[in-house]
């Protein structure tokens, strides 16, 4: 035990260092693209990644004895994973590596009790404790789940799961969470867009005359368009990290990533991430050119990157058929919707099929289908492209006002950050909670698991010490 002590005063000094952190969020996220890479390509099995994450997180959590060490590898958790998932067959290696993550938490937990306070802290949890009550409530009147699909059970519980993670790391978080909080959220984005990335050029090479346009990919936790999704929800965090650069070094790295993630959000081939994720970038540009004390360098970093984008383009296939490929492909059926009338209309129907489903809702697997997933057609349940629709079938009349109140929540807390990073995440979950109401983002584990961590982190800023600044 003295060892320890001693090893852990040794450390003390990179624990709140800049350029360490930087390193170690950097560390894993490597390391969860290239295993999850590796998990794809069939070299590896697919919980190899999610048990060296796990692996990485408890010997960071044993040798600086500080919980911001635990966020990055929570957020590379959730995207690591390559197998994709069945409806009718638990995932053994993934819950094997997802309990043993929780028991390293409790161990934690147990040596650090005293640690745990919830004082002077914001408490934005209440849409999550009635969703978290009231999701099994629809299992008393309308249970779709039998021996065919068992596994779908589980997902009863997921705003449990949240709540816990929300409580969790609210009472163990402090200020100094927020920096590590921002790094972990921007890895999401570079994650999400190298997988996009890397996805793609392994079909081209198996084959060849793939026309990259037309493809629609599984990459384990999720699809395609869900990566762009999380890209969008990852950008704003790039953004806030370079207001303080004031060297042009300082900037590469930047550079480096916005690269990526545009190349990460192209691959995807969504139409929703080509549009919302171009409104935001625009806006983040004009926006921190407009605050940034270095203009000359901030607007040479994002010639560089369009520039470097371009030349690319130009070089892979030709500017001129590029746009012609996203014009003629992409966006071949305009800005149609996709089939997504005809599951809004489903679920006001099953809403409206009951007094009691008026109310309280469907419940999570409202109508079962056979629907397409990553192992082929299996036996599942709809879902229904929006937030607004999904809560409406999902949860009812109740559960959409209980989902207004949250977001009220959510808008509100971010005003305790400083105003360059107030404005970027306003806009930036503005445009994503616009482009969840045409796709899946409330309910999904890769999207509230990042979402309740931010909530958290910014509820845990010290009331008395952190306000907006104007």
């Amino acid at each position: 035990m003295e060892l320890i002590c001693k090893m852990r005063e040794k450390l003390e000094p990179l624990k709140n260092n800049t350029l360490f952190n930087r390193v170690y969020v950097s560390f894993v996220m490597i390391l969860t693209v290239l295993f999850w890479a590796l998990g794809t390509m069939k070299l590896v099995p697919g919980y190899v990644v999610l048990a060296l994450i796990v692996a990485v997180c408890s010997i960071a959590l044993f040798l600086f004895n500080d919980f911001k060490f635990f966020i990055p590898s929570v957020t590379a958790f959730m995207f690591a994973y390559p197998d994709g998932y069945f409806s009718n067959v638990a995932p053994v290696g993934m819950l094997v590596c997802g309990f043993t993550y929780i028991g390293v938490l409790l161990i934690f937990l147990a040596f650090n009790f005293k640690k745990i306070s919830f004082k002077n802290k914001n408490k934005s949890f209440l849409a999550l404790i009635y969703f978290a009550v009231f999701s099994f409530l629809p299992l008393t009147y309308h249970n779709l789940i039998d021996e065919n699909v068992t596994t779908l059970v589980w997902i009863y519980f997921s705003y449990v799961l949240y709540l816990g993670l929300y409580v969790v790391f609210l009472g163990l978080m402090d200020d100094t969470c927020w920096g590590m909080v921002k790094k972990a959220m921007e890895m999401i984005a570079i994650i999400c867009a190298a997988q996009c990335i890397i996805k793609v050029t392994l079909m081209k090479i198996e084959n060849p005359y793939l026309d990259v346009f037309n493809a629609w990919y599984y990459l384990g936790w999720g699809l395609c368009n869900e990566a762009g999704i999380m890209m969008c929800f990852g950008l704003p965090f790039v953004f806030m990290n370079i207001k303080e650069y004031r060297k042009p070094y300082e900037f590469i790295p930047f550079i480096l990533k916005l690269a990526i993630i545009i190349v990460g959000m192209i691959a995807t081939t969504s139409r929703g991430t080509y549009l919302f994720g171009a409104i935001l970038l625009i806006v983040f540009t004009i926006y921190t050119f407009i605050r940034h004390k270095q203009k000359l360098w901030f607007a040479l970093s994002i010639i560089i990157v369009l520039g470097l984008f371009v030349l690319s383009i130009q070089f892979l296939i030709g500017l001129p058929k590029f746009v012609e490929e996203i014009k003629n492909i992409v966006f071949e059926h305009g800005l149609s919707s996709n089939g997504r009338y005809e599951l809004y209309d489903k679920a006001v129907k099953l809403w409206l099929d009951s007094p009691l489903s008026i109310l309280f809702g469907k419940g999570w697997v409202a109508e079962r289908a056979m629907v397409n997933t990553q192992h082929g057609m299996q036996d599942g349940y709809w879902v229904y492209h929006s937030t607004f629709f999904e809560t409406l079938c999902c949860y009812g009349a109740l559960g959409v006002f209980v989902m207004a109140y949250h977001f009220y929540e959510k808008y509100k807390q971010m005003m305790r950050i400083n105003s360059f990073d107030f404005w970027l995440m306003l806009i930036g979950m503005g445009v994503v909670d616009l482009y969840g109401m045409i796709d899946n983002t409330y309910g999904y584990y890769y999207y509230m698991i990042p979402l309740v961590i931010v909530m958290a982190s910014l509820d845990a800023v010290d009331n008395r010490t952190q306000v907006i600044a104007y």
